[in-house]
């Protein structure tokens, strides 16, 4: 049974996780005619946004706000966030992809959970090969799809309605004396397709190995995108084109990582 979240894989860790399960490289490649299936878990994590100096600012911590200023001056205090993930899949360097089940029914990534630290999206049984891509399918969360799950749905852990929600991010903006509570909302589905990376971000292909225990894969995005170029003070009136661009800015900040580290 796939544990639902892993604990503790902040910026500090080395690339152990990558080195131990994903295999990169040509090593043994066409020196037999049969293979053994690969098993391949893909985990969810999210995290700001590098600095100029290119690197990962601490803008909260487990179960707390995330607080920063936007390049608006507005400071952002986001008490609750979720982004669903409903669906993926790891693609060969062939171009056949290969579903995964979804143990857990559709994911509810929580954005005031630590950053960094990864939840389970699911698995799938591949076979040896070089794999190139993942895709990831974001759409509104269903309590009907998560109550099938076959290992038990996800927690909401703000308790949340989220049904028919796939990206929902609450909270309060201030700046001087004004102050405008905010709630970012969509529910519009949108699959892509994403060259796997190093935990640095850069694309590079691996090659599943039997033998040497699961493969692992992240799909990292960031948060605090979603607020750039936003005026409070004109909020009300601009929510709906606000909202509406959601989406296109959570495929922008999407990326596919090996193993469990980003850095």
């Amino acid at each position: 049974m796939i544990q639902r979240s892993f604990s503790g894989l902040r910026r500090g860790l080395t690339g152990i996780f990558v080195a131990s399960s994903l295999v990169a490289g040509s090593a043994g490649c066409g020196l037999f005619d049969t293979s053994s299936p690969v098993d391949i878990n893909v985990f969810a994590a999210h995290h700001p946004r590098r600095d100029i100096d290119g690197v990962l600012p601490i803008y909260g911590y487990n179960n707390s706000p995330r607080t920063w200023v936007n390049d608006e001056g507005w400071e952002i205090n986001v008490t609750e966030g979720y982004i669903v993930i409903t669906g993926a899949s790891i693609v060969s360097c062939d171009g056949e992809a290969f579903e995964l089940e979804l143990p857990f029914g559709p994911v509810p990534e929580y954005i005031n959970s630590t950053d960094l630290d990864v939840i389970v999206v699911g698995s799938a049984e591949i076979p040896e090969g070089d794999y190139c891509e993942l895709e990831v399918e974001y759409g509104p969360y269903s309590a009907t799809t998560a109550a099938m799950a076959t290992e038990g749905a996800h927690p909401i852990p703000t308790g949340r309605d989220l049904e028919g929600q796939t990206i929902f991010i609450a909270g309060r903006a201030s700046k001087d004396d004004v102050v405008v509570d905010f709630a970012l909302m969509s529910g519009e589905a949108s699959k892509m397709t994403l060259k796997l990376r190093d935990g640095g971000g850069t694309p590079t292909t691996f090659e599943a190995v039997a033998g040497v225990g699961a493969q692992k894969a992240t799909v990292g995005k960031t948060y605090d995108r979603f607020f750039e170029g936003i005026d409070f003070t004109t909020y009300d009136v601009e929510a709906d084109v606000i909202n509406a661009g959601l989406m296109q800015i959570l495929l922008d900040e999407t990326r596919a990582y090996r193993g469990t580290t980003i850095y």
